[in-house]
């Protein structure tokens, strides 16, 4: 009976212990060792295991991140803030081009101070008829009598407001010369007179209709312009008519 017993106890032991072996050595463990080794750096030695030193290694990584992320931000930042003092700036330097009355009106008497006198006829830069008129008249004026601006320029501004209108009136085409200034219908039967051909018959017949009806024909197809299109530039071939085109004074587009 007491061996029996002592045989079970022993037998008892051994299990006991068997398992306990298996424990340390499952792959979980293993899996475990690995996974807390690799945090392991060579300050601290691979050995250096404790999940306090560990958990203080990783954390110290995650801050490095963050400063990262808060370098890129700053940097990001600085160059949004350029980007914006940049625009503000040239709305500034736009501002800045705005032309007063006693502007305008230099720029308007510099245009008939020299030795060309030849009238300026304005036009809508970016109406397709109307450049097509312009088209026209280059071709039809061979000895080159007039000279071009578009109403939008700074000299077609300047000579709008010399004419008693405002600088962003487009709504005529004009026949500015040195004394005198001519709208509408006006200005395209004095421009007719002084073409190739027999175009100038038109421009001496037209004043046999009354004005006011000769207006109302102007202004119908004036309002309804843009619907032939739109245009961002005039015509340009060759130096032939570079001469026909005032440019605007150069000194007043960078002040």
């Amino acid at each position: 009976m007491y061996s029996r017993i002592i045989v079970t106890a022993a037998y008892c032991l051994i299990s006991t212990s068997s398992r306990s072996a298996n424990a340390y050595t499952s792959p979980a463990s293993r899996r475990c060792a690995a996974h807390v080794a690799c945090y392991a750096s060579p300050e601290t030695g691979a050995g250096n295991t404790s999940p306090s030193r560990l958990w203080s290694k990783k954390a110290s990584l995650d801050e490095d991140e963050v400063v990262e992320v808060k370098k890129e931000k700053t940097v990001a930042d600085a160059g949004a803030e350029a980007e914006k003092s940049d625009k503000a700036g040239t709305s500034n330097k736009e501002e800045k081009k705005k032309f007063s009355k006693d502007d305008y009106a230099k720029i308007a008497a510099d245009i008939f101070a020299g030795d060309d006198k030849r009238p300026v006829v304005l036009f809508d830069g970016v109406c397709n008829l109307c450049n097509g008129g312009v088209n026209f008249a280059l071709d039809h004026d061979s000895v080159g009598k007039f000279r071009f601006a578009s109403l939008q320029s700074t000299v077609g501004q300047a000579l709008l407001v010399r004419a008693g209108k405002k600088a962003n009136d487009i709504s005529s085409i004009v026949l500015c010369e040195k004394e005198k200034t001519h709208f509408k219908s006006d200005a395209v039967l004095k421009i007719a007179r002084k073409l190739d051909g027999s175009i100038p018959i038109l421009g001496y017949a037209g004043p046999l209709v009354p004005g006011f009806l000769r207006d109302i024909v102007y202004d119908f197809v004036a309002d309804n312009r843009y619907r032939f299109g739109e245009a961002d530039q005039c015509r340009l071939d060759g130096d032939e008519f570079v001469g026909r085109f005032i440019p605007d004074p150069a000194f007043y587009d960078e002040n």
